[in-house]
């Protein structure tokens, strides 16, 4: 499994590093910029802040169907390791990328606010006692919300997995990525009505906020195991690869 996760992260490495590398010299050269470029650059700034996360999971996307589907994916798919570990270890190195995609950001933040707000470390370092702090009052809390937000984050990669694979099943044979961002958008559609649904609705606004964190929690588990369970069911049986 560990050499699994090596070679997952070896192998998708370029895709993020340069995104990496492009949001941290904007960072870093807006300030020291003219004017009018720095304008130009400070929105941009704040287009690759979402773009940033934005490219993350397309990435995830692009490099999990290359790797898979494509004519790697004649080599991945021979390796004397189970669909399961295969898929598990691509899931923790798109995690891996998603937490280091975070730091990233939070870092070409600190960059900026210590060349234009005159921050120094001191006060970085103030800022980031006072959170600890904070954090400390409110343990079970900050725990509840750290398990949902890396739960739901974890169901997202793992619907994407599902869906890239259903898209190279017997089952699809033509316009595969029209059907596979089609068939999402439509399971989101799906999710919404449910959520929206009175039923659902009244079951979610008797919780208190602790109750509702694990029901969050749980759904978010419920999701993963199913897609972790539907790709490696069609990636065994129904696979067709290009």
């Amino acid at each position: 499994m560990l050499k699994l996760l090596k070679y997952e992260l070896i192998g998708s490495y370029r895709q993020y590093l340069l995104t990496f590398a492009v949001y941290l010299l904007l960072c870093c050269a807006t300030p020291f910029l003219p004017t009018v470029i720095n304008q130009f650059l400070s929105g941009l700034l704040m287009v690759a802040l979402f773009g940033i996360v934005i490219s993350i999971f397309v990435n995830i996307v692009q490099h999990f169907s290359r790797s898979m589907f494509n004519r790697p994916g004649y080599l991945t798919l021979t390796l004397p390791v189970s669909s399961k570990e295969l898929v598990f270890s691509k899931m923790i190195g798109a995690m891996i990328w998603t937490f280091v995609a975070f730091f990233i950001l939070g870092l070409g933040l600190m960059i900026l606010m210590m060349l234009i707000a005159d921050f120094s470390f001191g006060d970085i370092f103030n800022f980031i006692n006072q959170l600890c702090y904070n954090i400390s009052l409110y343990p079970g809390e900050v725990l509840q919300s750290l398990l949902a937000a890396f739960t739901s984050i974890l169901a997202m990669i793992a619907s994407f997995y599902f869906t890239i694979t259903f898209v190279h099943t017997k089952y699809v044979t033509k316009n595969r990525v029209l059907i596979g961002v089609g068939g999402y958008i439509l399971g989101l559609l799906a999710l919404g009505f449910i959520a929206d649904s009175s039923m659902f609705y009244g079951l979610v606004s008797s919780m208190n906020s602790s109750s509702l964190y694990i029901f969050n929690i749980f759904i978010n588990v419920v999701f993963t195991v199913g897609f972790f369970v539907g790709t490696t069911y069609l990636i065994d049986k129904k696979l067709q690869i290009e």
